[in-house]
C-alpha cells in the first residue's frame, strides 16, 4: 500500500490541515473547480510551472519546517513535496507557531505569515 498521495496539473495549491493529524485537504484549482483530497504520509504536489504552495497551519501551536529539496511539514502531519512550485507560503494562525528553514532547500521564495488572526471559522 502506498503512503504517497500524488496530485498534479495545477499552478497553485493550498493545503489545509484536517481535524486529525493524518488529514489534510489540498485544494487543486483549475478554472472554477476545487477538488479536496485527503493526505497520506507524503503529499506530492506537481505544479504546471511558476506556482505557489500555500500551507495553512491550525489554531494550535504548530511547528513548520522547510527542508531539502522542496519539502514542507507541520510537525506530526504529512510531508508535502513540491515539483515545479518555486514559492511556498506558510500561514500560522493563532497558536504560538515556530518556523524552521534549513539550508539547501530548492525554493526561490519562502513567505512566512507568523500570525494570521481570523474571526469566526476559516
Amino acid at each position: 500500500m502506498s503512503t504517497t498521495l500524488a496530485v498534479q496539473g495545477s499552478k497553485d495549491y493550498t493545503v489545509n490541515p484536517g481535524a486529525e493529524t493524518d488529514q489534510a485537504g489540498p485544494e487543486q484549482r483549475r478554472a472554477d473547480h476545487v477538488r479536496r483530497l485527503r493526505s497520506a504520509a507524503t503529499l506530492a504536489l506537481t505544479g504546471t510551472g511558476g506556482g505557489t504552495t500555500t500551507v495553512n497551519g491550525t489554531n494550535a501551536n504548530d511547528a513548520f519546517a522547510v527542508f531539502s529539496p522542496t519539502s514542507v511539514q507541520i510537525a506530526g502531519r504529512a510531508v508535502i513535496t513540491n515539483t515545479t512550485l518555486p514559492t511556498v507560503t506558510l500561514n500560522g494562525y493563532t497558536g504560538d507557531d515556530t518556523f524552521t528553514v534549513t539550508g539547501g532547500h530548492g525554493f526561490t521564495t519562502i513567505n512566512v505569515n507568523a500570525a494570521i488572526r481570523t474571526t469566526g471559522t476559516r
